[in-house]
């Protein structure tokens, strides 16, 4: 593709909307594209939660602590603060 090619070469550039869209695309941050620094695995648990009703996040993180909680107690996760 001639765009990409101009893209990667620097004889292009890319409007910050389409930027938007293609990290999400590739499911990559901006910082990561731009910056080389990688995503906290935490982040990945964020994104499914943004835009979701509070009702629903909170369902998610009685969730989670049930299912940490069981993982300790079966001696393979670790302790939550």
């Amino acid at each position: 593709m001639p765009f990409l090619a101009d893209l990667e070469s620097g004889n292009t550039g890319v409007r910050l909307d389409r930027f938007r869209m293609l990290c999400e695309v590739l499911g990559v941050s901006a910082d990561e594209v731009l910056f080389g620094t990688e995503r906290p695995p935490q982040a990945a648990v964020a994104d499914l939660l943004r835009g979701r009703d509070a009702e629903t996040v909170q369902i998610v993180e009685r969730t989670v602590r049930a299912l940490l909680d069981a993982l300790d107690d079966a001696g393979r996760g670790h302790p939550t603060p």
